[in-house]
């Protein structure tokens, strides 16, 4: 063991002689210094700061800046200094990294210092002391100026687990919790100005604090909030009112003795609730117009959760409505309820085999040996998809394995993140999406908390298989679309979000790989992780502005928005319809600012009139350049649309071509104001894909691209045809020598 590991750790408050190396900077060596709070984890030894609350929140990095007041030559820095790397290409600083304390220093042209990766204040400081003399023993004039604490972050854990999903609404303008994109609740404190990211095992990290009372602060302000959403209180008190409504039901009031008794059996009735909380969870979907319809489910299943099935709701109140009972169908539909809202009813976190047969089509429950794996096909951030073969019926279908921990699985029931495609895929039924065949469920052992072999679930979806999606398509066609191959598709794909956005659900990550087409050239709209529920007029704080890949994402939401509609689908789909009639994408850059930028330099600065209060959007303030581009009138935008686009009127030598109604379809769904933009049932009506020459190409004169197999079978054929034309010659060869002899 070192000499450094063997010392001990010092507790809190003692007076200790700190080392000369690692003194603070203005205690020299000999001199006492009062250590702070420190405690040794399994990353090391850390400092911590602790609340009223008894909770520790141990430091993990501190950022630190300061004025070196001079010019440095970056390029010397990285030659003459160890450990120093510096390429102008990559990043614009001189990046050198300490080993004691271990830290980054990013040193910029400007003579401005970053330093990162500390533990403390006291390590920021001494990091920054350090590169600072050193980049004066290489000849430049530094100094030491205003240096000062930037960012502290902090962990902690409460010890509870912790219900997100009430979090998220209860505090939904200052919080954000999608567990498709991220798995733990962000949560933006306006006193003291932190971000907090809450996880589900009630871990917190604190982020955005300048000092140690901040943190404090921030941890005992979020505190409450993380009692009232206690798992374990909740099924505490479901088990308490489920105790009361026994004891009043077996004869009036208990007597004043059996206090003691009714507590235990509150307990063990506590323990039963959290062994069967999976089975207990249901979903009840409102029809009500005036209600968020996500933020329903969700309350509902805190509902649920918390033993308040058919009792006091901890959300707002919302419309009666029926009950999906575990392993029972629900009741035929009424006049007052239609069909279409009955099938929405459907059971949230039940145990596995119960929540996926409940999901499954007719024929459900399918057993996995069914299919035969040929391929894997390609892995994505939600799930792996292979190529299989249905072993009764003989057709090749794709299996989407869903990626489910069994921490996830013990904790949350079934994740919502796969409920919401299920929901997608099942809500709405249309030719232009992708067919859900059936779902299968693997049994299996998996790992939990503490190493722990606990029953864990592997879940299959068994979806319609297409050969390619719209790029590998027409990769293998060999050359562009044709524009009235181009409407042959467009049509498909608009009716497919119309049939979404009638449903009230949209899309949100629509992209040229999330097409699917058949040989046939019949698309299909497909990856419904992040499709979800809407409502109208959108609400502001509802909905995560990182959704939709960068290319294909609105303007709105590169601005900033965080209060919208199905009309980022729109946009998305003219973006894609541009890009098969170019080839290549209709906007390009590097960075989300960038792509704004380039987006506004072709439809122009919209005007006040034109998009009431866009910018008052967060992020127009953060533009540069914004001021040098200049609000383009309506009538005007049509012709820099097709300057961008590089495409004439008329076809020219066999060159691609867009007639001007098509162009003014797309300068519709590219329209800045997302209340002004084109729907997806209003652009099927539109005369370019109705009226103008050319028309749609019918769907069964699309072109044919052979699939794999009729591909490999071919190939085959053409090595049999070659191997026999070889031998025909050689026998031919053979008689003619015979007969020269």
């Amino acid at each position: 063991m070192s000499a450094q590991s063997s010392r001990p750790v010092p507790s809190s408050g003692a007076l200790v002689e700190a080392p000369g190396d690692l003194a603070r900077p203005g205690v020299r060596r000999g001199q006492s210094a009062i250590v702070r709070p420190t405690a040794i984890t399994k990353h090391g030894i850390r400092q911590f700061v602790e609340t009223k609350d008894a909770v520790r929140l141990f430091l993990q990095n501190c950022v630190g800046t300061v004025d070196l007041d001079c010019a440095p030559d970056l390029a010397r820095i990285a030659t003459k200094a160890r450990n120093a790397e510096y390429n102008p290409k990559r990043f614009s600083a001189a990046i050198v990294r300490l080993r004691e304390p271990k830290c980054a220093s990013l040193i910029f042209a400007s003579g401005k210092m970053v330093v990162t990766g500390a533990k403390n204040e006291d390590d920021t400081r001494l990091a920054a002391r350090r590169v600072a003399k050193m980049v004066k023993l290489l000849g430049h004039e530094a100094s030491f100026k205003d240096f000062k604490i930037q960012n502290l972050v902090g962990t902690g854990d409460v010890g509870f687990p912790i219900r997100l999903e009430g979090i998220a609404l209860s505090h939904s303008s200052r919080s954000s919790y999608e567990p498709e994109l991220f798995p733990g609740l962000i949560y933006r404190m306006q006193v003291p100005r932190v971000v907090l990211l809450i996880f589900v095992s009630g871990k917190v990290v604190i982020t955005g604090a300048k000092t140690r009372s901040a943190l404090v602060q921030a941890a005992e302000a979020i505190m409450p909030a993380l009692l009232e959403h206690r798992k374990d209180s909740a099924q505490a008190a479901a088990a308490a009112a489920a105790a009361a409504a026994s004891a009043a039901a077996g004869g009036g009031v208990a007597p004043a003795g059996a206090a003691s008794s009714s507590a235990s059996s509150a307990a063990s009735l506590g323990a039963a609730a959290a062994a069967g909380a999976r089975a207990r969870r249901v979903v009840r979907v409102t029809a009500a117009s005036d209600v968020d319809p996500e933020a329903a489910r969700l309350r509902h299943r805190l509902n649920a959760e918390s033993g308040a099935v058919g009792g006091g709701d901890v959300g707002a109140p919302v419309a009666p409505e029926r009950e999906a009972k575990p392993g029972r169908p629900v009741p035929p539909a009424t006049e007052e309820e239609p069909a279409a809202e009955q099938a929405r009813q459907v059971p949230l976190g039940l145990p596995f085999p119960s929540a996926c047969a409940a999901w499954s089509p007719p024929g459900e429950g399918l057993p996995i040996r069914r299919f035969e794996v040929i391929n894997r096909i390609a892995d994505g951030a939600y799930g792996t998809v292979f190529r299989a073969r249905d072993r009764e019926s003989g057709r090749i279908v794709a299996l989407k394995q869903m990626r489910i921990s069994a921490l996830q699985q013990q904790g949350e029931g079934f994740p919502v993140s796969v409920l919401r495609e299920l929901a997608a895929m099942r809500a709405v039924n249309h030719p232009s999406l992708l067919t859900m065949l059936g779902v299968c469920v693997v049994q299996g052992k998996g790992r939990a908390a503490g190493d722990a072999a606990v029953e864990a679930w592997t879940v299959y979806l068994v979806l319609e298989y297409c050969e390619h999606d719209v790029r590998s398509f027409q990769a293998a066609l060999g050359r562009h679309f044709s524009e009235a191959e181009v409407k042959c598709l467009a049509v498909q794909l608009l009716e497919g979000l119309a049939a979404m956005h009638r449903r009230w659900r949209f899309h949100r990550d629509l992209k040229p790989a999330n097409l699917l087409c058949s040989n046939d050239g019949e698309l299909r709209l497909a990856d419904f992780g992040l499709a979800r529920q809407f409502e109208a007029p959108p609400r502001r704080g509802t909905t995560p502005r990182l959704v939709v890949t960068p290319t294909y994402r609105s303007i709105e939401l590169l601005l900033g928005d965080h209060a919208y509609g199905p009309a980022l689908d729109v946009w998305s789909a003219g973006c894609i319809i541009a890009e098969l009639l170019t080839g290549k994408r209709l906007f390009k850059a590097s960075s989300e600012a960038e792509l704004a930028l380039a987006i506004l330099r072709v439809i122009g600065s919209p005007t006040e009139a034109e998009w009431p209060g866009w910018r008052e959007l967060p992020y127009v303030a953060a533009l540069r350049g914004l001021r040098g581009i200049a609000s383009i009138p309506a009538e005007s935008r049509p012709a820099r649309l097709r300057e961008h686009l590089g495409l004439p009127a008329t076809s020219v030598s066999g060159r691609g071509c867009l007639s001007d109604e098509g162009l003014d379809l797309l300068v519709a769904m590219l329209a800045p104001n997302p209340t002004a933009r084109i729907s997806a049932d209003a652009a099927l009506s539109h005369p370019w894909l109705t009226t103008a020459a050319p028309r749609p190409q019918r769907r069964e004169l699309m072109p044919h691209i052979p699939s794999t197999n009729e591909r490999a079978s071919r190939e085959a054929q053409d090595d049999d045809d070659a191997a026999w034309s070889t031998r025909a010659a050689a026998v031919r060869a053979r008689m003619a020598l015979s007969l020269d002899r």
